[in-house]
């Protein structure tokens, strides 16, 4: 929850197995990999059970083989609300909703196991994942530098 990655070559969440909760990420493309490899984002393996919520894919790239879900055929997988600007051959200027990945559908519901708050994947307001993580996320120097977050700063955010 909450972590930025960026031009990251299969280091995203990944599990082989059991269940993944994967939510409000924003996970972009800003270099491109020094093998010419294609990015997946979120991997899942068989027998694993991947619940994506309201994450947000940035400067993917149609033509480049960058994939948001790489899920093996005995795995299984949901979205809800996640959102991209994968274009053909350059990202779109504005996001859109992201497609149904292809596979079995999963049965695993995290809410149904315990709450948690979620940030909009994208929001015309521009409160959302992309600004939360480019603001909020990353590596300090020192603990001077940390910024805990209290609820009415987060409150915006979200849905």
């Amino acid at each position: 929850m909450l972590n930025y990655f960026d031009s990251c070559v299969r280091r995203t969440p990944q599990s082989g197995n059991g269940r993944l909760h994967v939510l409000s990420n924003l996970i972009q493309r800003t270099l491109p990999s020094t093998d010419n490899a294609p990015y997946a984002a979120f991997i899942g393996g068989a027998g694993v059970s991947l619940y994506s919520d309201s994450n947000r894919f940035n400067n993917f790239i149609s033509n480049y083989r960058d994939a948001e879900f790489t899920i093996d055929a005995a795995a299984s997988v949901k979205d809800v609300g996640s959102y991209t600007n994968k274009g053909t051959s350059a990202p779109t200027s504005t996001p859109y909703l992201l497609p149904t990945p292809s596979g079995t559908v999963t049965t695993f519901n995290p809410a149904s196991k315990y709450a948690y708050p979620i940030v909009k994947a994208y929001s015309a307001d521009g409160y959302d994942v992309k600004k939360f993580c480019t603001t909020y996320t990353g590596a300090v120097n020192s603990a001077s530098n940390l910024k805990y977050i209290h609820y009415p700063e987060f409150q915006s955010y979200l849905k």
